[in-house]
């Protein structure tokens, strides 16, 4: 069983996803700092030119890295570019997209203890699925908060033992704002043994 969300229905585009659910076991943020050069071209009308002088720019980021304990035992989700709170023992849903059913890279989580979620926005992932103009874009992070509102409005508030949505509120999805990164750091899910439950799956990667 997979689930997928449609991006195109013109280009008949579409998307597959996965949901892991797991117990945060810890988490560990790392920042670095991108690089990249910008200038030094000529320009000019016939014999007069001009040369652009050369610009240096730097760029902090925070990368996030979280393990988790799911029923398939532990794993890691690296989120590049992304700072999500999250505490030990938090109960978070994150959801994995992937162009071709075989490569899957984190792009949202929800968080079932504090029922707060977060969609993040990666240029060179959207590179890597394929995201090439605005529509696409658009359409796609629609489909995410869409996913998160699920999420949310599945909610189980044990007091009453039945589906609510956490805190009785609905709560606005965070948008994790990044910028380009200068190399893919993405680190892509290997899913060779999946396993449905419930609608949602568990990825074992050992």
């Amino acid at each position: 069983m997979n689930n997928t969300f449609l991006i195109s229905d013109v280009s008949d585009i579409s998307l597959f996803y996965r949901n892991v659910r797991g117990k945060v076991l810890s988490t560990e943020k790392f920042s670095e700092t991108e690089t990249s050069l910008s200038g030094g071209f000529s320009f000019g009308v016939g014999r007069y030119y001009q040369q652009a002088d050369i610009q240096t720019n730097m760029r902090s980021c925070v990368n996030h890295q979280i393990w988790l304990e799911t029923e398939n035992g532990e794993d890691d989700f690296f989120f590049y570019d992304c700072d999500i709170p999250l505490r030990e023992n938090h109960d978070i849903t994150i959801t994995l997209v992937s162009l071709n059913d075989n490569d899957y890279y984190p792009a949202a989580l929800f968080n079932h203890t504090t029922g707060e979620d977060y969609v993040t926005q990666n240029a060179q992932l959207e590179k890597i699925l394929g995201l090439t103009n605005k529509y696409y874009k658009k359409e796609y992070y629609n489909n995410l908060q869409y996913i998160m509102e699920d999420l949310n409005g599945m909610q189980l508030d044990s007091s009453t033992n039945s589906h609510s949505i956490a805190n009785n509120t609905k709560q606005q999805t965070k948008i994790v704002d990044n910028a380009k990164p200068i190399e893919d750091t993405t680190k892509p899910l290997n899913t060779k043994h999946t396993k449905s439950i419930s609608g949602s799956f568990v990825i074992n990667t050992r």
